[in-house]
């Protein structure tokens, strides 16, 4: 998510997208299969005192940065410990010289732990500071005006980091690229923290060089590889900011972009302006997947940034025998901002004079902490204003 950008190059990479998938043949929006009515029930409960967990402005804070959002779960497959939440944070500062909250320099990315207590019902967080940046616009010539909204997954001894890479193109314009880059297991220990070393952290550069806008992409390895055109493919990637597309790849490392739109917005509902990706699809105890998707729609809500937009969480359900079957599609957002610290408008007091942009909840990381026949849970890290970072309780009942 990187707001007040122009939209030129999205809407270029849309039709380019377009016309490809015309001249392939190719169906641009999945037939939904849905089973009946739904079978699925989702509620979210808004945890550690409906307070942010990661706040510059607590007297306890624990960043040195005045934003801090837009969290990645870390999954470190050796532990079982469910309290232990590792997290890739997007951090940020206002510049040299600013002359409002807005004036903000270039995202980094950050590393922390949260330890949950035994209850689950607050979270403690170890602090964010530069030695705790793992990734950053100079470690590379394509991302020099900033490095975003981190979601990573864990396939086979390695830690695939998908990101937004922002910088200019030969016109001067700003331009967001969706970028990889890669962790060993064997260089990860979790007493430890993680370095900013591109020996360390792999970078492999952007995963599709050939479009001028790309962003958010969610990773689902496949359980067994399919083949498509005589090509094994191990795993799907679901990515995008107005539209989710779709990828397929045999290696984790290179994408065939299928110029396939897998989910689509819908006018007459709340994702009418936009939907993009949230955290990587989980796998539940009936089989199928759980994908929570980030949505917006117009609002006319007063605030100091005379935002229009309202940014609001949804999911679809994918067949766990072929997850580019949908079997059930949110008609309602599942969270929405409600607190002041979510909201920043007119009526939040002093949070409308720190938020960085109003209205807006986001997700994209997520753990599972119990699971039966019956229903699962998942911690959701969430972020409100582009600015404090908090979770929720998720339970899906089958």
């Amino acid at each position: 998510m990187h707001r007040g950008i122009p939209t030129f190059s999205l809407i270029l990479s849309y039709f380019l997208l377009l016309s490809l998938s015309f001249i392939h043949g190719i169906e641009l929006i999945p037939k939904i299969k849905k089973t009946g009515s739904s079978t699925y029930s989702l509620t979210m409960k808004r945890m550690n005192g409906n307070q942010p967990v990661i706040n510059f402005y607590s007297p306890q804070s624990n960043s040195n940065f005045l934003y801090n959002y837009n969290v990645a779960y870390f999954p470190h497959e050796y532990s079982t410990e469910p309290r232990l939440v590792p997290m890739v944070v997007r951090v940020q500062n206002l510049t040299d010289h600013p002359t409002n909250i807005y004036d903000v320099g270039p995202s980094l990315l950050s590393f922390t732990i949260g330890v949950l207590s035994d209850d689950y019902s607050s979270m403690r967080v170890s602090m964010l500071d530069e030695d705790s940046v793992i990734l950053s616009p100079t470690d590379s010539n394509y991302q020099q005006l900033g490095v975003e909204d981190p979601r990573i997954v864990y396939v086979n001894g390695t830690y695939y980091m998908f990101y937004t890479a922002v910088t200019k193109n030969t016109k001067g314009d700003i331009i967001a690229n969706l970028a990889l880059g890669t962790l060993k297991e064997s260089n990860y220990k979790l007493n430890y923290k993680l370095k900013r070393d591109t020996n360390y952290w792999k970078l492999q550069g952007l995963v599709f060089p050939e479009l001028n806008w790309s962003k958010s992409g969610a990773l689902l390895p496949l359980d067994k590889p399919i083949i498509i055109n005589n090509v094994n493919v191990n795993g799907y990637l679901f990515y995008g900011d107005s539209d989710i597309w779709l990828a397929t790849t045999s290696d984790f490392l290179n994408y065939n972009n299928t110029g396939k739109v897998f989910i689509n917005r819908r006018l007459d509902s709340f994702d009418s302006e936009l939907v993009e990706s949230g955290p990587p699809p989980v796998k539940l105890s009936d089989g199928n997947y759980l994908f929570l998707y980030n949505s917006a729609r117009k609002v006319n809500i007063p605030n100091p940034k005379n935002y229009e937009l309202q940014y609001n969480l949804g999911y679809v359900i994918l067949d766990g025998k072929n997850p580019l079957n949908i079997i059930e599609r949110s008609s309602q957002p599942i969270f929405s901002p409600t607190l002041d610290w979510e909201r920043c408008d007119n009526n939040s007091g002093i949070w409308g004079k720190r938020g960085l942009t109003p209205n807006v909840i986001f997700v994209e990381g997520m753990k599972k902490i119990f699971s039966s026949s019956k229903y699962d849970q998942f911690i959701v890290l969430y972020q409100g204003c582009d600015s404090f970072t908090s979770y929720a309780m998720l339970t899906i009942n089958f």
